[in-house]
């Protein structure tokens, strides 16, 4: 409950109560409780024990007393940082209570740096050493709304994000749509390969799509679950390298896509024996990285045991499971076996058109009509040489694992862009080769500025400002922060990170660190680093956040005197006591 809510209720109720006294004594029909007993009901009953096996369930699963002692949320695993005070609940409550003592509730102010940080605070800015909880988008538009009256030109500003973080990059979600691309390639290539002669064909395997493909029985020993995968590795693939993923302890670029992967499950380490029933359900057992790598120890053995070659990569496979079947088309047909589109595109980029062919294809699905079977060197051939060279490029570039995607700017939109862009392509080059910071960040901003429909010589921020500005002329709604094109600062960011993961996916024995390419370590997690300036101007901060001790009712008032409404994000703001408030009507100030 925030404060104008408060005072809403305390002032409202002694009305309220005589309102509805007087009511049914006008209308002749007094208020009585309803039944008592309406919990006796069996339906009651049974929906009441559906919902506590819902929730027992939920909490099984996610039990916030064991494994990490850190303050999260238990549902998306979202981890509290230092500012969020949500657990010191009782403290803060009986302070507050301290401090109505003896005061006149029409002159009590509850105050800003009262109330409780939760996890469900918007992102925060940093204002005079003070971090403010504020809504992005209300951020954005208390910044270009007061902008006029402190800057002769306002596109200065543009260069900052205008918010907490470059939406235009990062989202609530975060998640890129990576199934677009391989759509898009499928429409355009229309390859039409459905059978392939299989007769002395070498397979290779995704572990990891592997692992996922066969349910789990629960109760099975985990000697029994592994069987069962190389039974079905034996019925379908003579042949096979299967390849998985490794589980370091250190920092990786998939920290980010883990955690959102797992969902807020925080599954205890497992010390279990091949002859041990499985207990936990498979996503849940597996979401724990050391359980994970333990089990597919197991199963590796299991297969060596039937002759099937075995390799494990160091963090993420899909390198790995590439540069196999590269070096087994040397002399013979492969087929990789994958769900991935990073494979792919790795695929296209990699393999030998005078080798022997390499074909692509899922696994087989009782929901599939039809599978897709790639013909790589159909695809490459259809697609072209410079497009497939570029490939890894494009799909970093609008968002992979571990790149951020664009908002508004689909994968199957862009690659069609590069296809009958020239330019785009010279620019994409550029992240193939060994250049440095500096022509990356020239590179990438020139492909933004493509995109988003820029000028020549103009520069990512003044078509911030050229875009809000027509949006503001046409447009009956405000302008959506998201919709603009990120900053220079934020893109030079993302330019670095699609470098980094384009060399890790065309290259073998890349010597160059992700700390060097936009990303930073916390908590022994690999971070994007979204931008290195702060939100907007510290003069337009402080302008639009006042810290007035009264009612506002001045034009010492810096929200008053810029034409704002005072908003939480003020220092002391006063609520429904507040003369500058946008939930104060003239109603209001009659009654008092």
């Amino acid at each position: 409950m925030v404060d104008v809510q408060r005072s809403q209720w305390l002032l409202s109720m002694p009305a309220c109560g005589e309102m509805n006294q007087a009511v049914q004594d006008l209308t002749g029909i007094g208020y009585h409780t309803s039944e008592q007993h309406k919990e006796e009901s069996q339906a009651r009953q049974k929906r009441d024990k559906d919902d506590i096996l819902t929730v027992l369930s939920f909490i099984k699963d996610r039990d916030p007393f064991k494994g990490d002692d850190s303050l999260r949320n238990i549902e998306n695993g979202i981890t509290a940082d230092s500012s969020v005070n949500a657990d010191s609940t009782e403290e803060v409550g009986k302070g507050i209570i301290q401090s109505l003592v003896g005061k006149n509730i029409m002159d009590y102010t509850f105050r800003k740096k009262q109330q409780l940080i939760t996890l469900g605070n918007k992102t925060s800015v940093k204002i005079d050493g003070e971090l403010v909880e504020v809504d992005p988008q209300l951020l954005f538009q208390r910044c270009t709304a007061v902008a006029n009256t402190l800057f002769d030109d306002i596109s200065v500003i543009f260069q900052y994000e205008l918010c907490s973080v470059p939406f235009s990059l990062f989202d609530s979600n975060g998640e890129a749509h990576k199934s677009v691309l391989f759509d898009s390639i499928w429409n355009l290539v229309k390859s039409e390969t459905t059978e392939i002669n299989t007769e002395h064909v070498k397979y290779v395997l995704d572990g990891g799509s592997l692992i996922h493909r066969k349910p789990w029985v629960k109760g099975q020993t985990f000697s029994s679950i592994c069987e069962s995968y190389v039974q079905y590795v034996i019925k379908h693939y003579a042949d096979a390298t299967i390849v998985f993923d490794g589980y370091p302890d250190t920092p990786t670029l998939k920290d980010v896509t883990h955690v959102r992967r797992t969902k807020g499950i925080l599954v205890p380490k497992v010390e279990f024996t091949a002859d041990m029933p499985c207990r936990s359900k498979k996503k849940f057992f597996l979401s724990n990285s050391y359980n994970k790598q333990r089990f597919i120890k197991m199963l590796s053995l299991k297969l060596e045991d039937c002759n099937y070659k075995v390799v494990h990569a160091p963090d993420d496979a899909d390198v790995t499971i590439v540069q196999t079947p590269v070096q087994h088309a040397q002399h013979s047909q492969v087929i990789v076996i994958g769900e991935d589109t990073d494979l792919l595109v790795i695929l296209c980029s990699r393999s030998q058109s005078d080798h022997h062919n390499i074909y692509f294809k899922s696994e087989p699905k009782q929901s599939t009509l039809r599978i897709r079977i790639w013909d790589i060197n159909k695809t490459k051939e259809k697609l072209g040489k410079t497009i497939c060279n570029i490939l890894p490029v494009i799909h970093a570039f609008t968002g992979c694992d571990t790149v951020s995607h664009i908002f508004g700017h689909g994968k199957g939109a862009v690659l069609k862009k590069n296809m009958s862009s020239q330019y785009l392509q010279e620019k994409a080059m550029t992240f193939l080769n060994d250049s440095n910071h500096n022509e990356i960040a020239k590179a990438g901003e020139k492909i933004f500025l493509h995109l988003y429909g820029g000028l020549e010589l103009e520069s990512l921020d003044l078509l911030r400002y050229r875009k809000f500005a027509s949006k503001v002329l046409v447009g009956n709604i405000y302008v959506q922060v998201h919709s603009l094109s990120p900053t220079s600062n934020a893109a030079k960011f993302h330019s670095l990170r699609t470098f980094y993961q384009s060399k890790i996916w065309i290259q073998d024995d890349v010597e160059i660190h992700p700390i060097d390419w936009g990303w930073y370590t916390s908590g022994n997690k690999l971070l994007p680093i979204r931008s290195t300036l702060p939100p907007a101007p510290d003069k337009l901060l402080k302008t639009i956040r006042c810290n007035c001790k009264q009612n506002c009712d001045s034009k010492r008032c810096t929200c008053r005197k810029h034409g704002i409404d005072c908003s939480i994000g003020c220092g002391e703001f006063r609520g429904i006591n507040c003369t500058n408030s946008p939930n104060l009507t003239q109603c209001d100030l009659t009654s008092t």
